[in-house]
């Protein structure tokens, strides 16, 4: 980029004369540019055609302020089919989102599981870069083209309407079902808005790619609480295909299409980028199918066992399930039905009784089905541990 001064004198018209009411100079620059990929001009590669020069005016002591269509990104007449098809992009994948958001919440509005796999830090992330694609959009709709009005429009929806409602409903099941109290999920919350909102302000005014960089780490919060909740994750296929990855459309729009109406400047390499890490990350939760914790074996991470030992089953094999309100008992494995003290410990199933923790006794089936609505203890109400990922049917 190359800087010059102009020496401007400014006028009056006086009827009969001109008088001099201001002498001045104008700080400007100008650079090469590609006509066609808006990106700087290559002298090796690029054609002759296609050189473009760029200039720029800057304040300076005129207090004059100079408007050309070259100050901002603006899209020429023969160009408007890039934009179209530029909003077709963006527009599909919002509605993917859309899509993505209300299959969550009808699954989480009903008895599913899902939310455990569902982090409320990565939901935070993706909604917060949503509104900053909105925010992009909303800016240059007018200088670039009117059909940038239906991208923001979709986006804002998205970010603003339907997402908060995903975010809710998880927020509802971690809340309702498990020992999680509400400042800390709030606080959670908090912490990932805070951050992701930093984020974006600091490209917004500092360093404009550096959200770019930042969104292929959007699963990192799944993966620490996998960690820290002991949780052998089940891969989420509307989280990650329905809201995460179809973002990485609009990195390979700014990265490899030859008109990148926003100039970033980006390159193959950024695509190749996101693409690793992502990749990366779904290898960690691959692991975290089978280990979640990566093999660290510390003590907070023991689990409970609900499951009596055949010993405690006979001994408490007379209590009443508080929760079908019938006689605790074992089932023989055999499937004959003789007294208890005729039979063989080989041929019964102590796993028919559970004990909590406070040393209250149920039917397995029916402490599972209890804990998946609460996590306390049907006799005494004490909090309980949640149930280990192969007890609990996860559709």
């Amino acid at each position: 980029m190359n800087y010059f001064g102009v020496p401007v004198s400014i006028y009056t018209n006086n009827d009969s004369s001109m008088t001099l009411t201001k002498s001045c100079v104008l700080d400007a620059s100008y650079f090469f540019t590609n006509l066609k990929t808006k990106r700087p001009y290559n002298y090796t590669n690029d054609q002759p055609d296609n050189l473009f020069v760029k200039i720029r005016i800057n304040n300076g002591d005129c207090g004059l302020d100079f408007v050309t269509p070259n100050l901002s990104p603006s899209i020429h007449k023969n160009e408007e089919g890039n934009v179209i098809k530029y909003t077709m992009i963006m527009a599909g994948i919002a509605v993917v989102q859309m899509i993505a958001c209300g299959l969550l919440i009808w699954k989480l509005e009903g008895n599913s599981p899902l939310y455990k796999r569902t982090s409320l830090g990565t939901l935070c992330f993706l909604i917060a870069f949503d509104f900053f694609i909105y925010l992009i959009h909303f800016t240059y709709w007018a200088t670039i083209s009117a059909w940038m009005a239906v991208t923001f429009i979709c986006f804002f929806v998205v970010a603003v309407f339907i997402e908060p409602v995903v975010l809710y409903h998880v927020f509802s099941a971690y809340q309702r079902r498990t020992n999680t109290s509400i400042v800390t999920l709030l606080f959670t919350i908090y912490f990932w808005f805070v951050l992701s909102a930093t984020c974006i302000i600091f490209s917004l005014v500092c360093f404009p790619n550096f959200i770019f960089y930042i969104y292929p780490f959007f699963l990192m919060p799944q993966i620490i609480d996998n960690f820290t909740a002991r949780r052998k994750y089940k891969f989420n296929f509307w989280l990650i295909c329905g809201l995460g990855l179809p973002k990485l459309l609009y990195i390979a729009y700014l990265s490899l299409d030859p008109v990148d109406i926003f100039e970033k400047g980006f390159t193959g390499a950024m695509m190749i980028y996101s693409v690793v890490v992502i990749t990366i990350q779904m290898i960690l939760l691959k692991i975290q199918k089978t280990n979640p914790t990566f093999g660290y074996k510390g003590n907070d991470f023991l689990e409970y066992n609900y499951q009596c030992s055949m010993e405690e089953s006979q001994l408490f094999s007379h209590e009443i399930c508080s929760i079908c309100t019938e006689k605790v008992s074992l089932t023989p494995l055999n499937g004959l039905q003789q007294p208890l003290m005729e039979q063989n410990e080989d041929s019964l199933n102590s796993s028919d009784i559970f004990k909590t923790p406070c040393r209250h006794h149920f039917h397995s089936e029916c402490l599972i089905a209890w804990l998946k609505k609460k996590l306390e203890c049907p006799n005494c109400r004490q909090k309980l541990p949640a149930l280990p990922d192969d007890l609990e049917d996860d559709d």
